[in-house]
């Protein structure tokens, strides 16, 4: 949880990196909180649910509220690698994404930075 909100505090910084344990941590988290707000959603059709699209306004909140973190920290992890940012285009394929996610980082500085702590 410490990893999560440590990538909520850093939600709109596309600079340094980002250890593959802040990145899968939000990612897990992300998740349940999704399959949260679409229990909710679930919960109460007639109040919450957009017929028109099929997402309720707790799916919403959701997707749009953890968007900009989650690009953020993607980005923060690509650069633990070495990579440029903009690769985090490579979530339209999804497996491509995940490997690249996957990846170690470089264990010395590179050109964005030295290696985060291990820890969050």
């Amino acid at each position: 949880m410490r990893c999560f909100m440590k990538a909520l505090r850093n939600y709109a910084d596309f600079e340094g990196r980002a250890t593959r344990r802040e990145f899968w941590s939000f990612l897990l988290v992300w998740f349940l909180l999704g399959a949260i707000a679409w229990l909710l959603d679930a919960s109460f059709p007639r109040y919450t649910h957009n017929f028109r699209n099929g997402l309720g306004i707790f799916e919403l909140v959701w997707f749009f509220g953890l968007l900009l973190p989650w690009l953020a920290v993607s980005v923060r992890r690509l650069h633990d690698a070495d990579r440029s940012g903009w690769w985090v285009l490579s979530a339209a394929v999804p497996v491509i994404y995940l490997i690249l996610m996957a990846l170690p980082g470089t264990p010395a500085e590179n050109r964005h930075g030295r290696p985060a702590p291990a820890w969050c």
